[in-house]
C-alpha cells in the first residue's frame, strides 16, 4: 500500500483536464502502474471510480490544490445525490450524463497537450472540436474497449500507443461537433483554442440554439428529455442503442433531440412517446429549474405541461408542437 508522503514529480490540474486523467498522468510520471496502484494505496477496489472524496490524499501525493482536484474529480458517487451531482465545477443533474468507466480520447490532443480532457467524459460528447475528429473508445490493435485501469496514460491495456491511433474525421458542420464544442466551452472555456472547430455554426441546429443560453446541467437534461420523447428513426441502425456509454448512443440521442426541435420549428407534425414518464418529467423539471432566466426554461416548461395534459397516455401525435415561445427555435 502506498504511504501518504508526496511523490517527487508533482503538478497542478491543467485547464480542462479530467480528474481521473490527472491522477493517471501523475501515476505514470512517478513510475506507478496506473490507477490500480493508486487505488490500492487509497484502500480502494480497482473498480472504484475516483471522486472528490479522494482529493485530500491525492493532493498530498501529487501536488494539485485539493479544491482544484476535488472539482476536477467531481461529486458523482451515490452519497453525492442529495447535494447534487457535479463535475468539472458544474452541476450536471444526473450521474449517467457522465461516462466515467469507459474513457474516450482524441489521439491528436494527447500528442499536442499530453493530458485527457474532462469534456471527453460526457456521454454525449463524441467528437473533438479542436481537431475535428471522432473520439476513440476502442483500441484498433486489440479491439478492446479503452479502460481507465490501463498501464499508463498513453497506452492501451495491450500497450498500443494511443497517440498513434488515427481517428476518423467528422464533418466540420456536423451536429456532434457543434454539441462537443458547446460542452467544451461550458466546462473549460479557457482550454478551447480558436481553431477549425470554432468555425462550426451552431445556429444551423435547432437543438444548439436552445442550449446556447442554458447552463451545462440544464442543457444536458433538456437534450435527454427531448431525445427520450422523440419517436423518430435513429439513423442507419433503425433501432435505439441501449448501451449508454457507446458513441453510437451519443449520436442517436443528439440526432433524435435535434430532429424533434427541427420539426417543431418548421411546424411539421410531431410524434412523441414517454415510456418512462417519471424520468422524462424529472429531466424537464431539472432543465426548467436550472435555466438562467424564465425565458430560457420555456421549452422545458411547455413540454412538461404538454406531457402532463396527456394523462396516462405514453404515445401521441400532434399537428404542431405545443410550445409557448416558437421564437426560441
Amino acid at each position: 500500500m502506498l504511504s501518504d508522503p508526496s511523490f517527487p514529480l508533482r503538478d497542478v490540474v491543467r485547464p480542462g483536464e479530467s480528474g481521473q486523467g490527472y491522477v493517471l498522468r501523475m501515476a505514470t510520471d512517478n513510475g506507478l502502474r496506473g490507477l490500480p496502484s493508486v487505488k490500492s494505496g487509497l484502500g480502494r477496489s480497482r473498480f472504484h471510480t475516483l471522486d472528490a472524496s479522494d482529493a485530500m490524499r491525492l493532493s498530498r501525493w501529487f501536488g494539485a490544490p485539493q479544491a482544484d482536484l476535488a472539482e476536477a474529480l467531481g461529486r458523482i458517487s451515490r452519497s453525492a445525490a442529495e447535494e447534487g451531482f457535479s463535475y468539472a465545477g458544474r452541476e450536471i443533474g444526473r450521474s449517467y450524463f457522465l461516462n466515467r468507466g469507459r474513457p474516450r480520447v482524441c489521439p491528436h490532443c494527447l500528442v499536442q497537450h499530453g493530458y485527457c480532457r474532462s469534456a471527453w467524459d460526457f456521454v454525449l460528447v463524441a467528437a473533438c472540436p479542436q481537431h475535428v475528429c471522432a473520439l476513440e473508445d476502442r483500441c484498433p490493435v486489440c479491439a478492446r474497449a479503452l479502460d481507465w485501469n490501463r498501464p499508463s496514460l498513453m497506452v492501451c491495456q495491450c500497450w498500443s500507443d494511443l497517440r498513434s491511433w488515427r481517428p476518423a474525421a467528422v464533418d466540420l458542420h456536423s451536429l456532434e461537433l457543434a454539441f462537443a464544442r458547446w460542452v467544451a466551452v461550458a466546462v473549460a472555456p479557457a482550454s478551447i483554442d480558436q481553431d477549425r472547430g470554432s468555425a462550426v455554426e451552431a445556429g444551423q441546429f435547432g437543438l444548439l440554439r436552445l442550449l446556447r443560453p442554458l447552463s451545462l446541467g440544464a442543457g444536458l437534461s433538456l437534450t435527454y428529455a427531448l431525445a427520450s420523447t422523440a419517436e423518430y428513426s435513429l439513423g442507419m441502425t433503425g433501432q435505439r442503442v441501449r448501451k449508454k456509454t457507446s458513441l453510437l448512443h451519443a449520436r442517436q440521442v443528439l440526432q433524435a433531440a435535434d430532429e424533434l426541435v427541427r420539426r417543431i420549428s418548421e411546424g411539421q407534425p410531431i410524434a412523441l412517446r414517454v415510456s418512462r414518464r417519471s424520468v422524462t418529467l424529472a429531466l424537464l423539471y431539472e432543465a426548467m429549474r436550472r435555466a438562467k432566466c424564465p425565458e430560457d426554461g420555456s421549452i422545458a416548461l411547455s413540454l412538461l405541461s404538454h406531457i402532463l395534459r396527456q394523462g396516462g397516455r405514453t404515445k401521441w401525435t400532434g399537428r404542431y408542437g405545443q410550445l409557448s415561445q416558437m421564437s426560441l427555435f
